[in-house]
């Protein structure tokens, strides 16, 4: 074997530790999507100041904690998009640069400055070559105005970043909020076809206008660096939707149940259950004597069913008794999910799943089959979109076209859906673990 110099194997290592450093990603990215639209989203006089305080929420999380680091995403250079260039830690002064926006609007000497790319490029935080993809949560902060195919990009690069987490044992959180907050200036349609109007945008008069934040987190871990942004939101009446896991609306404040892909029966059911009927042909024998004779627990997938072969009575256990039924309740572990035991029957009076058990009964496999609801739970986004957002005739006089962009937006609508519709097949990808895990009931005669 061929030996290389003590200098070229260490001069080798340094490079090697240098480059894991570069390609290391943190833990938490906070992505603020630096177009010159998002620039309108500064109005001064705001009391709820909406955008500048995620960012100061997002700074103080970078202070508090160096797993956090903040992005910016802006397109720098004309028809020329670079993710590691577009896409870079926020400068030392981009809460003061905010900060000044806030108060002045765009009617500074930096203009709309750090808002002020040519593009935002929003597909780019999925991309392998920046500084994001790899972190263990994503935070984008944006007006979510995309080309058509940019947005299949983004599509595919969050399908992807489920399934290669879902791949690594990991459970995908993701989501996103969004609410009416104040806008005064420029709105780019990315949808209008003259390039002369799309490059100056429409010049709107101050209204509210939608903003997104959305979240992709692999765990549970993160999500507290999430809630604390999305508080910001509390008081702008948002629309909350939980994508994964398991597509379903809600409310502020954040809330995510806790999942997990390989449960044990103590996670699934409420305790480890009771008889509940006893078919008895010796109606003088008690009740109370036979349950009291018998006992249930746990034990990681066993359902551990023991009788004592003499009872109170000092009977056997089985004398006067025909059969019993057993009976469990399962948690509710997940919205939008419905569960069911294999081979046991639902009774709907005491909502419980009930399996019969003679004397001959030993032991039962069985399964807990998870399904998602087939009920669209999206939240409807109608009164925010428009079929078109820009203004045909390409009049920028047109007022009546312009109070119909106020407050309207087709993108982010489409990006919900769609961002919904993806998301449905990769709850049921999570749910597959459940339905290949086998649970035992075993029924043992023990003094």
């Amino acid at each position: 074997m061929m030996r290389l110099p003590a200098k070229k194997i260490f001069t080798a290592a340094f490079a090697s530790l240098l480059s894991a450093s570069v390609l290391a990603a943190p833990d938490v990215s906070i992505v603020f999507d630096g177009s010159g639209s998002m620039c309108g989203y500064f109005t001064p006089n705001d009391s709820n100041r909406v955008l500048l305080n995620l960012i100061q929420e997002a700074m103080i999380a970078r202070g508090s904690s160096s797993g956090v680091q903040v992005f910016s995403l802006r397109q720098k250079t004309k028809n020329q998009i670079n993710a590691k260039v577009d896409l870079v830690p926020v400068s030392p002064n981009f809460q003061a640069q905010a900060e000044i926006l806030d108060q002045q609007g765009k009617k500074t000497a930096n203009g709309c400055a750090p808002f002020d790319g040519i593009g935002s490029n929003l597909e780019l935080i999925f991309n392998a070559k920046t500084g994001v993809s790899n972190s263990n949560a994503i935070v984008l902060i944006t007006d979510a105005q995309m080309q058509d195919a940019d947005r299949d990009v983004f599509l595919n690069g969050y399908e992807q970043w489920a399934k290669s987490s879902i791949k690594e044992g990991k459970t995908p959180y993701a989501g996103y909020i969004l609410a009416q907050v104040n806008f005064e200036g420029a709105y780019y349609s990315l949808a209008e076809p003259k390039e002369e109007l799309k490059a100056k945008g429409y010049d709107l008069a101050k209204h509210n206008r939608p903003l997104a934040l959305f979240w992709f987190a692999k765990g549970e871990e993160q999500l507290n660096t999430i809630y604390g942004l999305a508080k910001v939101f509390n008081n702008s009446k948002p629309v909350v939707q939980h994508l994964l896991p398991f597509v379903q609306a809600s409310t502020l404040p954040l809330q995510a149940q806790p999942f997990s892909a390989t449960p044990n029966l103590s996670q699934l059911l409420v305790d480890a259950g009771k008889i509940t009927t006893i078919q008895r042909y010796d109606n003088d024998r008690s009740e109370t004597i036979i349950r009291g004779c018998f006992k249930a627990s746990i034990q990681n997938n066993l359902l551990s069913l023991q009788a004592r072969p003499a009872c109170a009575d000092n009977k056997p256990f089985w004398e006067g008794v025909n059969s019993l039924k057993y009976g469990v309740q399962l948690k509710s572990l997940i919205p939008n999910v419905r569960y069911t035991l294999d081979g046991w029957t639902y009774n709907e009076k005491n909502k419980l799943f009930e399996l019969p058990l003679e004397r001959k009964f030993k032991e039962k496999n069985f399964k807990i089959i998870a399904n998602l609801s087939a009920t669209d739970s999206r939240s409807s986004l109608a009164n925010w979109s428009m079929g078109s957002d820009f203004c045909p005739n390409a009049s920028k006089e047109n007022k009546a076209c312009l109070a119909q962009l106020s407050g309207k937006t087709y993108q982010l609508d489409g990006l919900s859906q769609a961002l919904v519709n993806r998301s449905k097949p990769l709850s049921e990808q999570l749910l597959v673990p459940i339905a290949n895990t086998v649970f035992n009931a075993k029924l043992e005669y023990k003094k």
